[in-house]
């Protein structure tokens, strides 16, 4: 992950924002999450997407630019990106793709934007030798080396459970945050309910699932076995439908517990949806929180 990558992130998202909505990635960002104040903070330039009414004209007049009031809660977020690291995340998606490189890549739009608001963020995962953490705080540069080194852990070994990296959460952090969850299914079905529900309580949780490979399809290996499936066993049409079926259901499932903490997910196959499932993530929750 370098500043050229950014830069093909920053792009996707222009071209996906223009394709659908400015609002999303621009202005309306703040009133995605909870906590809208009328208390007035400060001025800021205006972007597209921001609401006219909320145009200072006296101030604009005097700097030659336009500027907006902006209101204490859509100063700033403190987003906690929670990322599921270790072997299984060396696997691919359903679409062949690497899930790591996926999940890295949705770190960076997600990343992206939150540092373009201003917000303060920072990144929590599992080591080999035990959690990674670090101040929440902003810039370009704080996001390219947090990239770098959530690309570095999530190809090693480290020791990944997220049940740990949710309890830590809950019992030493403990400013109120937008937190944002980047798992696969096993991740999702293995989250503890007790937790989740202590931390929904406090924080908005947004979650993305990365997809995982069947297991189907020509020369399938499994990273846990470290073998190549027999043909006998990845060819067959019954096992290929059973696994189909069995996961859509666990799917199903782990999604019904995330609603009932009013927390929204979307599942991402390959980098090139991710822009625009980052989108759908955020309209997701805007809906969720307002309603």
């Amino acid at each position: 992950m370098n500043y050229d990558e950014l830069s093909k992130i920053q792009t996707s998202i222009y071209l996906a924002a223009g394709r659908k909505t400015q609002n999303l990635l621009d202005g309306d960002y703040a009133s995605v999450y909870k906590g809208r104040s009328m208390e007035f903070d400060d001025l800021r330039e205006y972007v597209v997407g921001d609401n006219i009414r909320d145009i200072d004209w006296k101030s604009s007049s005097r700097t030659g630019r336009i500027l907006v009031r902006r209101n204490i809660a859509q100063k700033k977020h403190n987003i906690l990106f929670i990322v599921d690291s270790g072997k299984k995340m060396r696997a691919d998606t359903s679409t062949g793709e690497a899930k790591a490189d996926v999940a890295v890549t949705a770190l960076g739009v997600l990343g992206f934007i939150v540092n373009r608001h201003g917000d303060d963020f920072t990144c929590l995962m599992g080591t080999e030798r035990s959690i990674s953490y670090n101040y929440f705080r902003t810039g370009k540069n704080h996001l390219q080396n947090m990239l770098i080194e959530t690309e570095r852990e999530i190809l090693k070994d480290s020791h990944s459970n997220l049940n740990q990296l949710l309890g830590f959460t809950n019992n030493h952090i403990r400013r109120n945050k937008i937190i944002v969850i980047i798992t696969d299914i096993d991740g999702m079905t293995s989250i503890d309910e007790d937790i989740l529900k202590e931390l929904s309580a406090m924080n908005d949780i947004l979650l993305v699932n990365v997809d995982d490979a069947y297991l189907f399809g020509d020369e399938v290996f499994d990273l846990d076995g470290g073998v190549y499936e027999p043909e006998i066993i990845s060819r067959e049409k019954h096992l290929r439908d059973a696994e189909k079926a069995a996961r859509q259901k666990t799917l199903e499932k782990a999604e019904e517990v995330l609603r009932r903490y009013k927390i929204t997910s979307v599942t991402v196959r390959s980098e090139d949806e991710i822009v625009d499932k980052v989108m759908e993530l955020l309209e997701k929750h805007k809906y969720e929180i307002i309603r």
